[in-house]
Order: structure tokens, then C-alpha cells, then sequence
């Protein structure tokens, strides 16, 4: 009796566990197909905030979550909105074939009638149903609760802004309407002329269409998300495909070298790129595009592309599971650095010989193999006649003038005796040095053992995919490659560099393949976007100097 007694006592002094908070899952109505996030009233307003300071510097009134919905035209008391949690808009499709999306507004609120008393004015489109702290909106009838959450907002990306696209059920609706596009692609490559250079596109076409067709039948949902970092702007990707679908297996669970491979690249370059990937499989999902690529040029191209599809199996099963890539301008031409993990250097080598004597106009000369720095160099000097290949193609010579200046540019940038192509190897690691002098070629031997640290940016790309298969990350210095072409052009054709702009702008960007989610991310700089979105040509504006 005293031990039910006190049982008794001890569960009317312990609270009863509270009810369990609504979340925007909760009330996210059957049928969305499209859901947009923002982590509150206040951080949206903070973000356009930060936009317009960017972008129209004292421009428009200062931001605050009342300007914001006066902005979105809906008529409400912003003093019973709860600013500081989530809010959510969904796009409703119903099921009937063409049926019209239709909008819901999920606010949160902290006094639900007195903001819904504010928005159901007289005459008013937005009805409105209350539920745990939200207020649900509809154009024209309050929205039904939902019985269970739903899964098209759960798990969404953080970000100033995430939204969800349910492509499944997108591509089911308007399937018939996508068939008959993909079908009009098709139909308008077999249509199509020639190109003046006789390219034929309708084979391309096919195979393109046939590539769309699986993206369709394998796409179900897609992530998008913009992070905002200090000055960087980075929109996030996340694309996951169905079970069993033409894309569900596209990935590799192979490990690749891109970690190591990522330290070699050339700091400061105009591109700088690192790739992992299983080639062999990569290369089998892409042949078909590859069978039907020499059947779209003319016979005299035809004949010179045969090796390279020829080989192009064998070309890209010697490059290994990892490369850097770095290329650049320098006053002195192009130069081009490739670090992989070859297995046999020599046969690498003699493909691209190869594949380039195929190529009209191009001119190979051997360069004697030698020993520079404790390695043996293999390698051969190449130029491009464009006479010649004009001549291969069919085409029209140039107006002297017009070759006169051609041939000097093409100087400028391979070189006056060509380009160099030099191969060396050690401890596993092949390096592919095009272009430059000896001094350049110590540096780019030198990285082959470098173990230095990357580039924030890709240092950032690879903790979120470098132990993906296929993945990559590319960071491209268009200021800088644009500078550099601009300093070759005006060494060779004086007066032809001006119409190339001086500006400051860098792309970043990396992508890999999870399983049956594909994701990825481009990345810039907002004062570098709002600098060109101003830009005015300037006279004293500075070219950025190559290295």
C-alpha cells in the first residue's frame, strides 16, 4: 500500500511530456512538388540586406522582415509574425492531368488571430488555417493540414535560402509534352544543313536526346541551397536519382588519388582543375556519344578524327584515377601543367603523338629524349599551320593580311619554335609540361613531390567530394586568363587586345557523384559580381599581370 501510495505521488509531481513541436514538414500540403525554405523573417531580411549593400550601395529603404512582405504584396500585421522561426512556401500540384500549380505560404506567427484577422480582409485572395504556432495560407481556400509530415521538407539543406524540387513527380505530369520536345530535338537535328564547315549535327543530336531521356527516367528530387560566407556566394546542388534508374549507378566506390593529386597544382593559375574518377567505367557510359561524334564532320575531318576516336579508349584508360590541371598565359605564350597517376608514361606519350599527326596542319618535330634534374624527359615539340589545315578542310585561304596576323598570334601563344610537350615520371606520378623553358619545367618537376597544402577553395571542394567517384574541382581565374590573352594579343596584333575587358572575376566550382546523389556547388565572389554588374570602361584600368 505505501509503495503504490508513493508511486502514486511521484507521477503527479512529474510534468507530462510536453506536445511535440510543429515543424514545417508538419504542415507542407499532399501534392507539393516544390518546397522553399528561409531560416526566418530576420535572416531573410539581413540577406537582402547584404544584397542591396552589394549590389546598389544606399540604395532603397533599409531592410526588415516588414519591407519584405510589403515587397511580396501580401497584406498583413507584421507585428504577429514570429520572425525568428522558419518559414516555408510550397508549390501544390493536384493530380489531374494540367492542373495548375497553386501557392502556400507557411508563416509563423505569435498571435495566429490577429494575423489572420489582418490577411482575411474583404476582398482579400489569402484564406488561412492555424495550427502549433503557423499559420497555413492558400490563394483562394485555407489549405488542408496534413495528416503526417512531409518527406519533401524533411532533411533540407541549411542555407540563406534551400528549396526542393520533387522531378519525379514534375517529369510524370508533363511527361507527354516532355516526350514530344525531346522528339522535336530530334526531328530538328536531322533537319538541320550542314555548317559552313560541312558538320553535320543530327547524329549528336540523337545521342544527346537519348542522354536527356535518361536524366528523365532516373531523376526524383533536386536540392538547391545559397550559402553566404563573409563575401563568397555559393548556390549548393544535391540531385538524387531513383533506384534502379539509368543514373543510379553512374558512380564508382573505387577510391581515386585526387587528394594527393590536388597539392601539384599551380598556385595563383588562371584554371586550376583536379578530376578523379574510374575511368574505364566513365568512359563505357559515354561511348555512345563517342561512337556517333566522327559521323557528324565532313570525310577530310572525318579521316583525321578516325585515330582519335580510335583510340580514345586506350587514350583515357592510361590517365589513371586522378589528375591536377593547371593552365595559364604568361608574356611568353600558353603554359600547361598535368600531373596523373600513368602507368606507363612511354605509351602515353606516343598516343598523343599519334592522335596529333592526325590532325592537318599539325607539325611534330622529336625532341631528343635527355636527362634534366635526375629525371628522363620524353617528349616532341608541336605547331599548327593554318594553311595547311584550311587547305585539309576545304576551306577558303585567308586574305594574306589576315594569315600574316593569324600566324603571328598563334607564335605568341605556342611559342616561335611550337610548343613543347614534355613528359617525366617518378614514384607513380606522370607530369605533362607544355610550353615554357627549362625554368618552368624545374618548377612543374618540383610540385611532383609537393605535399603543400591546397587553395582554400578547393581545399573546401575537396572536404565535401574528394572521396567521391567521378568528382571534380575547377577554380577559373577569368580576370586573369582574360589579362593573359591580353597581354599575347597586344605582343602580336597591336590594337587587337582592346576589346578585350579588364576585370576581376573568379568562378569556383566542384561536383561529385554519391551513390545515386549527384552534388555540387558553384562559387563567387559578390564584390567581384557587383564590380562587373558596374563596370564602365575605363582608360586607366589595370590589366592583371600573368605569371
Amino acid at each position: 500500500m505505501f509503495l503504490s501510495s508513493a508511486l502514486l505521488a511521484l507521477a503527479l509531481q512529474t510534468p507530462a511530456p510536453a506536445a511535440a513541436s510543429v515543424t514545417l514538414a508538419d504542415l507542407v500540403p499532399h501534392g507539393t512538388i516544390a518546397f522553399v525554405q528561409v531560416p526566418s523573417l530576420d535572416r531573410a531580411a539581413q540577406f537582402a540586406q547584404r544584397m542591396l549593400e552589394t549590389f546598389q550601395p544606399g540604395g532603397g529603404p533599409p531592410m526588415s522582415g516588414a519591407v519584405l512582405l510589403a515587397m511580396t504584396g501580401l497584406r498583413c500585421d507584421s507585428t504577429a509574425i514570429d520572425a525568428t522561426r522558419p518559414i516555408g512556401v510550397c508549390v501544390v500540384l493536384g493530380e489531374q492531368s494540367g492542373g495548375q500549380p497553386m501557392p502556400t505560404v507557411l508563416i509563423p506567427v505569435k498571435d495566429a488571430d490577429a494575423f489572420l484577422k489582418s490577411v482575411e480582409q474583404p476582398g482579400a485572395p489569402w484564406k488561412g488555417t492555424a495550427k502549433g504556432g503557423y499559420v497555413s495560407l492558400g490563394l483562394g481556400l485555407a489549405p488542408e493540414i496534413p495528416g503526417v509530415p512531409a518527406a519533401i521538407a524533411n532533411g533540407m539543406p541549411a542555407g540563406e535560402v534551400a528549396a526542393r524540387l520533387d522531378l519525379g513527380r514534375l517529369i510524370e505530369q508533363y511527361r507527354d509534352q516532355i516526350d514530344e520536345g525531346l522528339n522535336q530535338v530530334e526531328s530538328l537535328g536531322s533537319s538541320l544543313p550542314p555548317s559552313a564547315a560541312g558538320v553535320n549535327p543530327a547524329p549528336m543530336m540523337g545521342a544527346y536526346a537519348d542522354l536527356l531521356r535518361d536524366f528523365i527516367d532516373s531523376a526524383e528530387t533536386l536540392d538547391l541551397a545559397v550559402q553566404l560566407e563573409g563575401d563568397d556566394f555559393e548556390l549548393g546542388m544535391k540531385l538524387t536519382n531513383g533506384e534502379g534508374s539509368p543514373f543510379a549507378d553512374f558512380g564508382s566506390k573505387e577510391k581515386t588519388g585526387v587528394r594527393a593529386m590536388a597539392s601539384k597544382l599551380v598556385p595563383g593559375a588562371g584554371l586550376e582543375m583536379v578530376f578523379g574518377a574510374d575511368m574505364p567505367k566513365l568512359l563505357k557510359r559515354f561511348q555512345p556519344m563517342f561512337d556517333v561524334m566522327p559521323a557528324m564532320y565532313p570525310e577530310p575531318m572525318r579521316g583525321m578524327l578516325g585515330p582519335v576516336f580510335q583510340h580514345i579508349g586506350e587514350f583515357y584508360g592510361l590517365l589513371g584515377s586522378a589528375q591536377a590541371i593547371s593552365f595559364d598565359f604568361s608574356p611568353a605564350g600558353m603554359r600547361y601543367t598535368a600531373y596523373l597517376d600513368c602507368k606507363d608514361p612511354a605509351k602515353l606519350v606516343e598516343l598523343y603523338r599519334t592522335m596529333m599527326k592526325s590532325f592537318p596542319g599539325f607539325e611534330i618535330r622529336e625532341l631528343p629524349a635527355r636527362e634534366f634534374e635526375g629525371f628522363a624527359i620524353a617528349g616532341f615539340h608541336f605547331d599548327m599551320d593554318l594553311e595547311a589545315m584550311s587547305k585539309s578542310l576545304g576551306q577558303q585561304p585567308l586574305p594574306p593580311e589576315a594569315s600574316e596576323q593569324m600566324q603571328t598570334l598563334m607564335k605568341s601563344m605556342f611559342g616561335s619554335e611550337g610548343m613543347s610537350f614534355q613528359v617525366a615520371s617518378r614514384d607513380g606520378v606522370t607530369a605533362i609540361v607544355m610550353g615554357g623553358d627549362d625554368e618552368f619545367l624545374h618548377g612543374a618537376l618540383a610540385r611532383m613531390s609537393s605535399k603543400a597544402e591546397p587553395a582554400p577553395f578547393v581545399a573546401h571542394a575537396l572536404r565535401e567530394v574528394g572521396d567521391l567517384s567521378p568528382c571534380f574541382v575547377m577554380h577559373y581565374d577569368l580576370g586573369r586568363m582574360l589579362g593573359g590573352m591580353k597581354t599575347v594579343m597586344a605582343a602580336a596584333l597591336p590594337g587587337g587586345a582592346d576589346q578585350i575587358p579588364d576585370l576581376a572575376l573568379s568562378v569556383g566550382a566542384y561536383g561529385g557523384v554519391d551513390g545515386r546523389t549527384w552534388r555540387g556547388a558553384l562559387s563567387l565572389s559578390m564584390k567581384e559580381l557587383a564590380a562587373l554588374a558596374h563596370m564602365r570602361k575605363s582608360p586607366g584600368s589595370s590589366t592583371p599581370t600573368p605569371r
